[in-house]
């Protein structure tokens, strides 16, 4: 998986600089990072790299055990165990991807 983390202006860096648009990943619109005021500037803190795979894997977790706890997808007939068996793979793929 090769997606960027990318931070968006409307312009080039320069005396009149570009503004801020978004932070994309993959061409799409994220919400990452924190907005803080530093006296008349405002600050785009990123988390740092550790604390976003903690964040992933707590999420990946959570998803993890709502998929295994739903009894429609425990069934091994029909679309409901191909769905849950999806799920499955892609949540490990975000969980070990590198």
């Amino acid at each position: 998986m090769n997606e960027r983390l990318v931070i968006r202006f409307d312009g080039p860096p320069g005396p009149t600089a570009g503004r801020f648009i978004e932070v994309e990943l993959g061409g799409k619109g994220v919400s990452y990072g924190e907005w803080e005021q530093d006296g008349d500037d405002w600050l785009l803190v990123l988390p740092d790299a550790d604390a976003r795979v903690v964040q992933l894997e707590a999420e990946n977790e959570r998803l993890r055990s709502i998929i295994l706890a739903c009894p429609q997808c425990n069934k091994k007939s029909g679309q409901e165990w191909s769905l849950r068996e999806q799920a499955k793979e892609m949540l490990e793929g975000v969980l070990f991807m590198e």
